[in-house]
């Protein structure tokens, strides 16, 4: 009776260890499927940020300084037109009011962005411009400067922002796609994630384990559920914080971002990128005549 007993609880676990792996391996090739199909809308933008102090001991905390960022962000439009979080961008617009220590009063830091670059899957550098801008939602859009020679614009596909997944819930499954760094030849990264929380008010947001802003995040269906943003934390920061930001990135629904994305494209039809410039040749020299 015991052996019987300890026979089917072993086929029993056998089928249920069986049925996770299935289960595994059917969700490992749906997480393949939405890499292939979106791993070219997956790019980054490098920039020079410069960064001003103004306020009390401004001077002291370093004055003016240029740094170089470079952030995740995801192509929306076969234009080259992307997205990305604004607050890693720039992250001056996140920080606010610094307090000084000892009732000195408040510092604030702005910074300015010049030299915005897109850089393509295979590396390439393509000179671009910050289009538009939402703050409160964490939305920067950048579009290249000029049109898009043909060789690159075969190196990027964009994500599709008007069909967006259905609402998610508490523990399902995201696929999430970024890159490495330069370093590491910028090569795709996919992984799997759960949502862990769910924030409703003032709008529907998602929360997840880790995340990479700018980032896109898909069901394993295969359609987009949002791009992930930063939620700054209100109020002023204490100057021993200043290092750092107070928020927690965040997943912004796709609904969300196509409406601010199609604003961007309202932008671009004003200022429309300009055609390449034509290479510049030498000119022939007459020969001489005997």
């Amino acid at each position: 009776m015991m052996y019987r007993m300890l026979t089917a609880l072993t086929l029993a676990a056998a089928v249920f260890a069986g049925a996770s792996l299935a289960s595994a391996d059917e969700l490992g090739k749906k997480a393949s499927k939405v890499m292939r199909d979106n791993e070219k809308a997956i790019v980054q933008i490098e920039a020079t940020l410069t960064v001003s102090a103004k306020g009390p001991m401004a001077e002291r905390l370093g004055g003016t300084q240029e740094q170089k960022v470079n952030v995740q962000a995801t192509v929306i439009d076969a234009s080259g037109l992307c997205v990305c979080s604004y607050v890693s961008l720039n992250p001056t617009s996140a920080m606010g009011k610094i307090n000084l220590p000892g009732g000195q009063g408040t510092v604030s830091f702005k910074g300015e962005l010049s030299d915005v670059q897109i850089t393509l899957p295979d590396g390439t550098d393509i000179p671009a411009r910050v289009v538009l801008k939402d703050e409160d939602l964490d939305l920067a859009f950048v579009a290249p400067k000029e049109k898009l020679e043909s060789q690159d614009a075969e190196q990027i596909s964009a994500v599709d922002l008007s069909k967006p997944a259905p609402k998610a819930s508490r523990l399902d499954q995201v696929v999430r796609l970024s890159r490495l760094g330069k370093s590491l030849n910028r090569e795709l990264v996919v992984e799997l994630d759960r949502i862990s929380a769910i924030i409703t008010k003032p709008r529907r947001i998602y929360i997840l384990g880790g995340a990479k802003p700018g980032s896109p995040v898909f069901v394993p269906g295969g359609k987009l559920l949002g791009i992930i943003t930063f939620r700054k934390k209100p109020g002023a920061q204490s100057l021993r914080r200043a290092g750092g930001i107070g928020g927690t990135p965040v997943v912004l629904p796709t609904s969300d971002v196509k409406k601010i994305a199609d604003q961007a494209r309202e932008e671009l039809k004003k200022a429309p990128a300009t055609k390449p410039k034509p290479e510049k040749t030498e000119p022939e020299t007459k020969k001489a005549q005997d």
